[in-house]
């Protein structure tokens, strides 16, 4: 099913990835798992626009994104039943690129990390048709105006009307508290050697008479 299009939300395509990399690379700049993937702060902020832009090909191509009409905010989501993408889909998309811009020691930790976060998301829901939220973001300078919580709200309502779970993974501890108001449940910490912690997050479709409350 996708997401009904609005005034307010608008389905993207690939001649959206720069608005659409701008959003994501603004609103995760000082988030902990970018800090993890890229310490040097100098270059963090040219850094994180690649790695979203890389990340939001795979998106489009796999799942599907949503913004607002005035791009000021972002959802990328994997739909059920589509496989998680794998490491030839991210390579096509740019990913291989990271071995040449950091060595092989980087690329290391954040392979090992990314293959904690798909074991703790395989064990969660394995066997389930489910969506995969990749990606809610807002641009620092519009968050709390509620554009987030509309494209969730969108995502939220597909997944009840489908009965299908959604799942997520977020790296602050404060954010669980944001996903709870939708009716997430926080399945973490998880938490590793010389790695942030993350916290996965499900939430259980309504009920078809709650959801039209």
């Amino acid at each position: 099913m996708h997401l009904q299009e609005s005034p307010q939300r608008i389905r993207c395509t690939r001649q959206d990835l720069p608005r659409l990399a701008e959003i994501a690379a603004a609103a995760f700049l000082d988030y902990p798992e970018t800090r993890f993937y890229f310490p040097q702060a100098s270059t963090r902020e040219r850094d994180a626009r690649w790695l979203c832009e890389t990340l939001l090909k795979v998106a489009l191509r796999k799942g599907e994104v949503y913004a607002d009409p005035q791009f000021r905010s972002c959802m990328a989501f994997l739909p059920p039943g589509v496989a998680p993408a794998s490491n030839w889909e991210y390579a096509l998309a740019g990913y291989w690129q990271f071995l040449f811009r950091y060595g092989a020691a980087a690329t290391r930790r954040i392979s090992n990390y990314n293959a904690c976060m798909d074991a703790k998301q395989h064990e969660l829901m394995a066997g389930r048709r489910y969506y995969h939220l990749w990606l809610l973001a807002v641009h620092p300078q519009h968050q709390a105006s509620g554009l987030g919580g509309h494209l969730l709200k969108a995502l939220c309502a597909a997944s009840d009307a489908e009965a299908k779970a959604v799942y997520l993974v977020t790296h602050t501890q404060a954010n669980t508290r944001y996903y709870e108001r939708f009716g997430f449940e926080d399945l973490g910490p998880v938490e590793g050697p010389d790695q942030p912690p993350f916290w996965p997050m499900k939430r259980e479709p309504l009920p078809a008479d709650t959801a039209a409350l």
